[in-house]
């Protein structure tokens, strides 16, 4: 699989300075599972071997989470997004149990509205749990999303509004709206200082974390766990799973993110959380955020040891190789091969070594999405001159 540049993509890697040794979290994602399982559709999705890969790369194995297929939709977020309701309208009606979305939807009598901004992915799983609940949805995407993703928000029946602005101003849009209407904002970021619903997002992804585990009994574990950074919910949520007490071996951990919406390595150099000014837009429109949730960012800051931001070029190569091995992976789910490709064939030497990166390790990445927007994944797999 010779697919190389003539040109140095720009890359940018660093090794984390602020990473505590000491840090503890507990995993606690029992209850998560287990609301998970009693979806309709629930299923594992697959832990994929990719020998091909590892073997291009020069690693010992290279494991792939495929969330391309989850709970009926093309991406992992429906994870978050349902636990996140489930635990917003029990503290709305006064109590602590989890019933089944089909137990609660008579109950709900079409209240309240569910509202979130999104690039794509987040919105549709907001929507998906609206419309199983029969609830309604309205939903925020920044100007210059892609068509596909708009009308599949459509399909969903949520009511979808294009804000002229990029991704944070349509997070403002979101929540001006649901404090005018009495809506409950479903937002995978802290919005004036509320942080129940952001937090539920990132436990709620933990249900991803122990099907790998599952998947992997017996066998050796990770040496190393490549994690996309969009506004940090999924980052977050691998550092609760993997930086605890009673883990016998914590993988390094690396954050991967697009080279023009590169927040958190802003936010790694400048030792707190900034927000980008508005740039070029990226093919990996799921990662295209202009500040870390602040949630998030204390863990991803203490429990990273390094952060890549790629190059849509070097995105592209990640999905044609993954296309070529099978697998059909978007713009976003393809970063985290792209941060591998970067540690072994561009500017990531150093950090690569700083991880212990060779011939023996064991690699997972997560493939967060499908083809989400169809005609730019065709695009991006077929090979230039």
């Amino acid at each position: 699989m010779n697919d190389h540049c003539s040109e140095p993509l720009p890359a940018m890697a660093r090794i984390n300075p602020h990473r505590d040794l000491l840090l503890e979290c507990d995993s606690a994602g029992k209850s998560m599972l287990e609301f998970h399982r009693r979806l309709p559709a629930y299923m594992p999705t697959p832990l994929l071997n990719l020998p091909t890969v590892a073997a291009r790369l020069g690693v010992g194995s290279v494991h792939l989470k495929d969330e391309s297929n989850r709970l009926g939709l093309p991406a992992f977020k429906i994870l978050g997004a349902s636990w996140a309701v489930a635990r917003a309208l029990a503290r709305r009606f006064g109590g602590d149990m989890l019933p089944d979305f089909e137990l609660l939807q008579p109950e709900l009598r079409g209240k309240p509205i569910l509202i979130s901004a999104t690039d794509g992915n987040h919105g549709r799983a907001v929507a998906h749990v609206a419309r199983t609940l029969g609830l309604p949805a309205r939903i925020f995407l920044p100007a210059g999303a892609a068509p596909a993703r708009s009308r599949a928000l459509r399909e969903e029946g949520a009511e979808v509004r294009i804000v002229n602005g990029d991704y944070d101003d349509a997070v403002a849009r979101a929540a001006r709206f649901a404090e005018k209407c009495g809506g409950l904002l479903v937002q995978d970021t802290v919005v004036d200082g509320q942080s129940d619903v952001p937090s539920d997002i990132v436990h709620g992804y933990l249900t991803l974390f122990l099907e790998i585990d599952a998947a992997r009994t017996g066998q050796p574990a990770f040496d190393l766990v490549l994690v996309q950074i969009g506004v940090g919910s999924l980052a977050a949520t691998a550092v609760q799973h993997y930086r605890f007490r009673g883990m016998a071996q914590q993988p390094a951990l690396i954050g991967v993110e697009p080279i023009h919406a590169a927040s958190t390595l802003a936010a790694c150099d400048s030792g707190r959380i900034v927000r980008l000014p508005q740039g070029p837009r990226t093919i990996m429109a799921g990662l295209e955020c202009g500040t870390v949730c602040e949630l998030a960012w204390p863990q991803i800051r203490d429990g990273f040891d390094g952060f890549l931001a790629v190059h849509d070029e070097r995105t592209k190569m990640a999905m044609r190789c993954l296309h070529e091995a099978g697998v059909v992976s978007g713009e976003s789910g393809a970063a985290g091969l792209a941060g591998l490709m970067e540690l072994v064939e561009g500017s990531g030497g150093e950090l690569a070594r700083h991880v212990g990166l060779g011939a023996n390790s064991n690699v997972l990445m997560l493939s967060t999405e499908g083809a989400t927007d169809p005609e730019g994944y065709g695009a991006a797999i077929q090979k230039g001159d």
